[in-house]
């Protein structure tokens, strides 16, 4: 066993455990062959959330206070709003952005950024895995994020063995394609009843 200083520490140059292809956010905080869940009640705040990683990844650039490693190839499939308000929380979270004078950003956004509108869509846990496999073999993501999983699957939320299919599946794709993952899901907000 060997002790070490943290000063110790940052000063060696070992080998890194990470692989760098694989690294989509700094710091094994997002990694391909992983899933992330941002789970919470309706009209929080989730797919404005989800916007902003969905661009952030594709410019590279820091977002949410996140370091993005590199431009990554996002598809993000919205299942839940309306065109005019993706239209509105794009425009918005866009201009947000600080951008390299340098970059051509209309060709950064082509090359990186797929929406897939899914809305009023709704697919059966093997059907949904299809269409994402399909989108795979089309577009070689680095990053899925899906606004949101409930309207979208139809499978038993409270269910165990159903969520547990249902994750059983996407690790089989992440294996296969190795990409991350980013599932929004939301639940209703509370039933506040009085006597």
């Amino acid at each position: 066993m060997k002790i070490r200083t943290i000063s110790q520490i940052l000063a060696e140059e070992n080998e890194s455990m990470f692989s760098y292809d694989n690294i989509v956010i700094e710091k094994n905080f997002l990694n391909k062959g992983q899933t992330w869940v941002i789970s919470g009640a309706t009209g929080i705040g989730k797919s404005v959330l989800a916007m902003q990683l969905a661009l952030g990844l594709a410019f590279g650039e820091k977002t949410l206070g996140l370091d993005i490693f590199k431009p990554s190839k996002t598809l993000l499939f919205n299942a839940e709003n309306p065109t005019a308000d993706i239209r509105a929380y794009f425009n918005g979270v866009v201009s947000n952005f600080t951008r390299n004078s340098g970059s051509d950003i209309d060709k950064l956004l082509d090359d990186n950024f797929h929406y897939a509108d899914v809305t009023n869509c709704y697919y059966s846990v093997d059907e949904f895995i299809s269409k994402l496999e399909t989108s795979l073999c089309v577009g070689n993501y680095d990053v899925v994020i899906v606004d949101s999983l409930l309207p979208l699957v139809r499978c038993d939320f409270s269910e165990h063995s159903a969520i547990a299919n249902l994750f059983c599946k996407i690790n089989v794709l992440k294996s296969k394609y190795n990409f991350a993952m980013v599932l929004i899901h939301h639940f209703d907000k509370p039933n506040f009843r009085t006597k």
